[in-house]
């Protein structure tokens, strides 16, 4: 039997062995790695994410496609996100919703042109033969308003913030809302500010 120890398989693709995955990754213990699980599309959607998402930037190592693969499924999934999200907040009818709806179209903005600034820079620094320009996060409070703003955090975070708010009935809810919007929208178009001087400087 011919066993290679730099290759190896997940069984399971949920909350453990999508982290396990990661973290194999991110280390860099081994050249090849097989996601298995009963849902095969789970396992695909891990792979996909996987090979150009979080462990890539880490570990620089990047797949031919994988830049578009993620690319794209932002440009799917964030607007999917932010649409349930709004709908939610006009379903709960803590205020006007032609605010909420306005602050929806606001925050799905400002991520789709930061997104493709993202990519811009990218591809211009991969067309320069450059490591692309990443801002250095200095300290644990800028760490902690740079990950608030990432809008998959925003999700994963707000959407039990959300549940325990409509169980509860106290409304809360919308006054997080303003203060993260608020910071999404200004800590962005920082970022972009940033990303519009790298581009017409060089």
């Amino acid at each position: 039997m011919n066993v290679n120890p730099r290759k190896a398989a997940v069984i399971g693709c949920g909350f453990v062995g999508a982290s396990i995955a990661f973290r194999f990754l991110q280390q860099g213990l081994f050249s090849h790695l097989v996601l298995l699980d009963a849902n095969q599309a789970k396992a695909e959607g891990e792979a996909m994410d996987l090979s150009d998402g979080q462990v890539a930037r880490y570990t620089r190592r990047f797949s031919k496609y994988g830049t578009e693969m993620d690319y794209m499924a932002h440009l799917i999934d964030h607007p999917l996100m932010n649409l349930a999200l709004w709908w939610t907040f006009i379903g709960m009818d803590l205020a006007s919703p032609l605010l909420v709806s306005a602050i929806f179209i606001l925050v799905i903005s400002m991520e789709l042109i930061y997104r493709s600034l993202v990519t811009m820079e990218h591809y211009q620094s991969k067309a320069e033969l450059r490591p692309a320009a990443t801002p250095p996060v200095r300290g644990w409070v800028s760490y902690f308003i740079h990950e608030c703003t990432l809008f998959p955090n925003l999700i994963v975070c707000f959407t039990w913030i959300v549940a325990v708010d409509w169980l509860l009935h106290a409304g809360f809810s919308i006054w997080l809302l303003y203060a993260w919007a608020t910071l999404f929208v200004v800590y962005n178009a920082a970022m972009v500010v940033g990303a519009l001087r790298r581009f017409f400087r060089n």
